[in-house]
């Protein structure tokens, strides 16, 4: 294998030493896209992680790419990761903090460990953070308390700018006491976090343990009608065939790759089903599927023909992998070669992948149909 890698993905539940062994080919630093869609504490309804996912049929928003996890589960892996908020705890004070608009209330710490914004007027006052330093590009995960809430207007915004919502808007409002937590990709190499508290002479709004934190990746998203939904019965995300897939931003490298797939439940077979794949409208192909009339893998690698294998996909967590080397490539099916090809031309290193259907320059094309696991 290359210095790089290319998709990883869709581990099965009963196939989890398989997942990890994936996860050690990321080990040594090598890109790629790695998402597990039987693992529930990496999906979430919204590409922000507002709502977890929690319930059959809820459609999968963001979906957490693994690879440079490092087989960690998400709670491991986020508290390895560096603190970037260093104000955020209100130990003993809230030095760093300011106050949006000084005439709309007051900013306070409160023992044993809050900062509290009190309004004077009908203005909602905010606290601003210090600026935290971001890779453009990059995801992020804030996190916080609400310790006291106001039934009127409590809630937090990131911005590019001090006070600013461009990243997040305060118009997402949460008026009760909890732990939220936010997903964001920065646009910006300073972000800030505003802490918004309600209006009205006297009115406030208390907050502690304010963290943000890398979590970055190719994470998966959709939106609306075009994401897959939670499969509780079985344990994994359902793609309907469609309208379904998920968008990553990884590009495939020039070199040697592979990308893998474990199949769940299968659906309807009308037409070629791409699992995961990228074209980039000018013969420069890398996707794996199932074929349309006799349910078997196939993949396509560079501007080769297609390699079909000879094993039907049943759904009971087959794998394909497809495999590509310096002069040629390889179709995988449950660990068995089923087919060789050589090279020929290049791999769509400018075209993101998706997953659920082929990025066909820039459109959803093959949508697969059936349960990804």
């Amino acid at each position: 294998m290359s210095h790089w890698t290319n998709p990883a993905l869709l581990a099965g539940r009963r196939v989890k030493p398989a997942f990890a062994n994936l996860a050690k080919l990321f080990a040594g630093g090598a890109d790629g896209l790695m998402v597990d869609f039987t693992d529930v504490t990496t999906l979430f309804q919204d590409a922000n992680a507002a709502l977890p996912v929690s319930a059959n049929g809820q459609g999968i928003g963001l979906a957490l790419d693994q690879h440079k996890w490092g087989g960690k589960t998400l709670a491991e892996y986020r508290a390895a990761q560096p603190e970037l908020m260093l104000s955020g705890k209100f130990d003993a004070d809230i030095t760093g903090w300011s106050l949006a608009n000084a005439s709309n209330g007051a900013l306070s710490w409160q023992a044993p460990g809050k900062l509290r914004t009190t309004a004077n007027n009908g203005n909602t006052p905010g606290a601003v953070s210090p600026g935290f330093t971001c890779v453009v590009g990059r995801w992020y995960e804030l996190s916080l308390d609400i310790v006291t809430a106001h039934s009127s207007y409590t809630g937090f915004a990131i911005g590019t700018t001090s006070g600013g919502g461009q990243t997040y808007s305060s118009g997402n409002l949460f008026n009760a006491p909890g732990f939220y937590r936010r997903f964001f990709k920065s646009t910006a190499t300073t972000q800030y976090i505003t802490l918004y508290g309600p209006g009205g002479g006297g009115n406030i709004a208390e907050f502690d343990n304010v963290s943000v934190k890398e979590i970055d990746g190719h994470h998966l998203t959709q939106v609306s009608t075009g994401r897959p939904a939670w499969a509780s019965a079985t344990g994994d995300v359902a793609f309907n065939g469609t309208s379904h897939h998920m968008i990553s931003d990884f590009l495939s490298g020039s070199g040697s790759c592979f990308a893998a797939a474990y199949h769940g439940a299968l659906g309807n077979l009308s037409a070629d089903r791409c699992t995961i794949g990228a074209y980039n409208g000018s013969n420069a192909h890398m996707q794996i599927g199932l074929r349309m009339t006799t349910g078997k893998g196939y993949m396509r690698v560079t501007n080769a023909a297609a390699i079909s294998g000879s094993t039907t996909i049943t759904g009971l967590t087959d794998t394909l992998l497809a495999d590509k080397g310096g002069t040629d490539h390889d179709l995988f099916v449950n660990g068995a070669i089923e087919g060789t090809a050589a090279n020929s031309g290049s791999l769509p290193t400018a075209t993101p992948f998706f997953v659920g259907a082929l990025n066909s320059n820039g459109s959803a094309a093959s949508r697969v149909a059936g349960n990804r696991a």
